[in-house]
C-alpha cells in the first residue's frame, strides 16, 4: 500500500557503462517492487523477472539485451529490444509463441465480475457518497487481489480516487481504460496516471513518446456533408 520512491532508481549518469547500470537498474526494480499488488507481475514481465516463452524455455527480462543474450536463463527478446519496455504477460499463453492475433487460444473477456462490481461502487459514490456498499465493492476486488480493504470514513474524492485505481490495476489490456479516462475527462490533462498530455516513458525512465490528446478530441468531427444536408447541425466544439 506505500508509495515507491521513484527518485531513488539508479540514474545512467553516474555509471560509466550501460552494463553496470542495467545490472543496479534490474536489482533497484527486484527489490524495489518485491511485495508490489500481485496483479502487477501478472499483467507485465517486470525488469528482472522471468517468462517461459516458447517450447517452455524460460527467459528473462535483462538491460541491456544484447549484453544478457547468453546468460542463463538468456534475455527476454522483443522486436524492440532496444528499447526498455515492460512486456504483457497477460493473455501472453506460457510455453508458446503467438505473434498475432488470430494465432492466440485466448478470448479477450468482454466484462468480468471485477469491472461490475468497480461500475456499481462508481456509480453509488457517485450518487451518494462513500457508502458502505461501494466501499464493500471495492473490497470484494481488493480481497480477491490479497490486498488490504478499504476502510471507512473516506471522503467521496478520496473514494472516487481509489476506485479508479483499482481499475487501473485490475482490467489493464482489457480495453477499459482509455475509455475511462474520457469519461472522466481527465484524458486532455497532464495526471501522471489518468491525463493522455504526458510523456511515455521506458522502465529506464528514458522518453519513448509525447501523448496528446486535445479537448476538442472527446467529440468527434461532423462530416460537412451531414451539416450541408441539415443546416442546423453545428459543428463540435475545436473542429
Amino acid at each position: 500500500g506505500s508509495s515507491i520512491d521513484m527518485a531513488t532508481m539508479p540514474n545512467r549518469e553516474n555509471y560509466s557503462n550501460e552494463y553496470e547500470y542495467g545490472l543496479d537498474l534490474i536489482s533497484w526494480y527486484q527489490k524495489s517492487f518485491k511485495n508490489a499488488d500481485k496483479r502487477l507481475n501478472a499483467n507485465v514481465i517486470m525488469p528482472g523477472a522471468t517468462f517461459i516463452g516458447d517450447e517452455n524455455t524460460v527467459y528473462k527480462l535483462y538491460w541491456p539485451y544484447a549484453e544478457h543474450a547468453n546468460d542463463d536463463p538468456p534475455a527476454y527478446r522483443t522486436n524492440w529490444s532496444d528499447q526498455a519496455l515492460f512486456p504483457w504477460r497477460k493473455f501472453v499463453n506460457v510455453g508458446e509463441e503467438n505473434q498475432q492475433r488470430w494465432d492466440s487460444p485466448n478470448d479477450i473477456p468482454i466484462i468480468r465480475y471485477a469491472d461490475i462490481l468497480l461500475m456499481y461502487a462508481e456509480a453509488k459514490n457517485e450518487a451518494e457518497g462513500p457508502t458502505a456498499k461501494a466501499i464493500n465493492a471495492v473490497n470484494k476486488v481488493r480481497q480477491r487481489a490479497g490486498i488490504v480493504g478499504l476502510s471507512n470514513g473516506l471522503s467521496q474524492e478520496e473514494l472516487r480516487h481509489h476506485i479508479r485505481m483499482e481499475r487501473l490495476r485490475e482490467l489493464p489490456g482489457e480495453g477499459h481504460l482509455y475509455l475511462d479516462v474520457r469519461r472522466w475527462r481527465t484524458a486532455h490533462t497532464n495526471d501522471p496516471v489518468f491525463g493522455l498530455n504526458n510523456e511515455v516513458l521506458d522502465f529506464r525512465g528514458k522518453k519513448i513518446f509525447k501523448r496528446v490528446f486535445n479537448e476538442r478530441q472527446y467529440l468527434w468531427p461532423i462530416p460537412e456533408q451531414a451539416i450541408e444536408i441539415n443546416d442546423k447541425l453545428e459543428q463540435n466544439p475545436g473542429w
